[in-house]
This record gives structure tokens, C-alpha cells and sequence, in this order.
């Protein structure tokens, strides 16, 4: 008989510092993710990997878990869903074994950000380009954090024939 878990996944370290006037140092979330840790909370988004001035942060926490003293919690890097800033992301970030890729799916961010360039065919085309340029890169783990996602994800999976989903 197999066991029910709840995973629960912290964004605080990611969405939080998106939030008006909340600005975390690099210190004060090395302490959040410490204390994720402690908890046993099973992921951090843990920051950007594409961002400079978060470098010496995430790569000083992935020391952290090489060490050990990380070992509950996986962090996970969070960047856009295309190649470019995947590979990026593992040069600035070698460590990294886990990520999440945003990807932009609904209609009206489809049109809104690309201006109608942009077709849902050509979306899902990179973002299957990203996922397997994380494969490449060494990820154990691949998220793809889109809008809408659940009425997207079989789509996603049908296009992609690889074993990621």
C-alpha cells in the first residue's frame, strides 16, 4: 500500500519579492530557505538564475545544500520558458538541478506581450525547446508554470513525446 504525501512548494523567496515594497536581502532569504529546510518543506523557488545581483545568492545556497546543511528542501531556480535563458541560467548557476519555466499561454498574454507574433503552436514549440535544453543542462527536475496551465498541459504533454511528462 503506498502512503498520500502533501508536498508543499514556498515561493516566497520568488513571488514574494515581486510583491510592492517588500525587498528580502540575500541573508534574510538564505535564513527563509534554512528555515524551509527545518520544516521539511519539499521545494524553494528559490530565486532567478538569470538575474546578476542573485548569483552569489543562489549559488551560496546550493553550496549549502552540497554541504548538507540544505537536505530537505529542493531549490528550484525560476526563469522564462525559453532555451536562451535556460542555458544561461545553468552557466551562471552550475548547481542547479532543479527549475521551474514560465510560460506565458493564455490568449490574452499570447497577444498582449508578443502583439500577435506569436501563435500558441510557437509558444508550445519553445517551450518544449526549453525543456530539453534543462534536460541537456543536467535538471532533475522540470516544472513548466503556466496560466491556465491545466487547460494547456495536455497539450504540452501530446506534443512532447519525451518522458518529462
Amino acid at each position: 500500500m503506498t502512503e498520500n504525501y502533501i508536498h508543499f512548494v514556498d515561493v516566497t523567496n520568488r513571488d514574494g519579492v515581486q510583491t510592492s515594497r517588500l525587498g528580502l536581502a540575500k541573508l534574510q532569504k538564505t535564513i527563509i530557505n534554512l528555515m524551509l529546510n527545518d520544516l521539511g518543506i519539499k521545494q524553494s523557488e528559490f530565486g532567478f538564475p538569470t538575474t546578476k545581483h542573485e548569483l552569489n545568492y543562489l549559488n551560496g545556497n546550493l553550496q549549502l545544500v552540497d554541504k548538507g546543511v540544505i537536505n530537505k528542501t529542493r531549490l528550484e531556480g525560476w526563469m522564462r520558458g525559453i532555451p536562451t535563458d535556460v542555458m544561461q541560467s545553468f552557466h551562471s548557476v552550475p548547481r542547479l538541478k532543479h527549475v521551474n519555466l514560465s510560460v506565458s499561454t493564455s490568449d490574452q498574454m499570447i497577444h498582449g506581450k508578443y502583439f500577435g507574433k506569436k501563435t500558441w503552436k510557437d509558444i508550445l514549440e519553445t517551450t518544449c525547446e526549453a525543456v530539453d535544453a534543462a534536460k541537456t543542462c543536467g535538471a532533475i527536475t522540470i516544472g513548466v508554470n503556466a496560466e491556465n496551465k491545466f487547460r494547456h498541459f495536455n497539450r504540452i504533454c501530446q506534443r512532447s513525446k519525451k518522458t518529462w511528462c
